[in-house]
């Protein structure tokens, strides 16, 4: 059987929008709706808040339904990241991925 989502994936120019990332810059989306997750996760992690604009191009995108979800999974993430970091849960397995460079 055929994997549509894995063919679309592996045509997608991930290195890049993870490199840009890593390097605080804003990814080129081809997809409108990868841009506004990312813009949406941005905000909420650094302001807290979602802009009138933001919020309109969010729902007009993703729906109202996928944005409450993305709300809720950006709130999960903040909650294990919170508890791994306050608790210091140490990586898991012999050999934890190294720690990124800026170089």
């Amino acid at each position: 059987m055929a994997d549509p989502q894995g063919a679309r994936a592996a045509s997608r120019p991930f290195p890049r929008i993870i490199e840009d990332i890593r390097q605080n810059r804003r990814p080129d989306f081809d997809d409108p709706a990868e841009a506004v997750v990312h813009d949406v996760s941005r905000a909420a992690h650094e302001t807290r808040n979602v802009d009138d604009a933001l919020y309109a191009r969010a729902t007009e995108v993703l729906g109202t339904q996928a944005l409450v979800d993305l709300v809720g999974m950006l709130g999960y993430y903040t909650l294990i990241s919170l508890t791994i970091n306050i608790f210091k849960v140490p990586p898991m397995g012999d050999n934890p991925a190294p720690e990124l460079s800026n170089e």
